[in-house]
This record gives structure tokens, sequence and C-alpha cells, in this order.
């Protein structure tokens, strides 16, 4: 009976937002530069937008998937395209920043030489 109660304690918080075994579709943010990355799993879009650059306009990453680093601890991600090109790496661990706002993200991020924040995001992503 214990192992049972605890099977359901297990299974509950698995289906609390931001519990899940893998983050579906992210939005992940970035000060200084300021940068905004969605991600969509079903399109596996990486789109990117980088405040004061292309007039507002969004540029687009293809064949982009979200990678489980496999053995992690705490658990790692990586946003990888088709050849293998790691794009961003992510720490699940609850302690993301944007580097600027008091707001704390579900995974560290870290893009090129930046550190980020992300956050899923419970229905499909827009394609921006």
């Amino acid at each position: 009976m214990k192992i049972q109660s605890s099977l359901f304690a297990l299974l509950a918080l698995l289906t609390l937002p931001g519990l899940s075994a893998r983050a579906e579709n992210l939005q992940c943010y970035f000060t200084n530069p300021f940068i905004t990355f969605v991600y969509n799993e079903a399109d596996h879009q990486l789109s990117k937008s980088v405040y004061g650059e292309n007039n507002g306009k969004w540029t687009h990453t293809p064949d982009v998937s979200l990678v489980e680093i496999a053995g992690s601890h705490p658990t790692s991600f990586a946003l990888v395209q088709a050849d293998g090109t790691e794009i961003m790496s992510l720490i699940r661990n609850g302690n993301g920043s944007d580097g600027m706002s008091d707001r704390i993200y579900l995974y560290d991020a870290n893009f090129d030489k930046w550190f980020g924040g992300c956050d899923p995001i419970e229905k499909s992503a827009p394609n921006p």
C-alpha cells in the first residue's frame, strides 16, 4: 500500500505545470543583449528576436530538437540542430534568471556567451 501511495504522489508531481518529464515548448529570455527565443517542438523550430535588430523581425532556425542529456543531474537539455550543432544548453534546476528581473525560471539557459532563463509554454507555442 505504501508503494502504491508513493507512486500516486510521484504521478501527481509529474502532472504539475513545469514538472513534466520534458518541456515541449519553451520561451526563453536573455538580457544584455535583450534576446527572446521561442521553441516550438511541433514545428521543430527555434525563433529568435534580438531587441534593436532586424526591425523587430524574428529569425527562424528549422530542424531543431530538444534533447535530454543522459545521466545529467540536475536534468540538462540542449536545443540542437539536425547536424548536431548545439544552439542552447538548459539545466532544469528551478533557478533560471534573465539577469535583470526578479523572475525565476524553471530552466537556467546558456546561449553563446549569455545566460538567461526559460519556462515551458503550456499550449502550442506561436510561430512568431
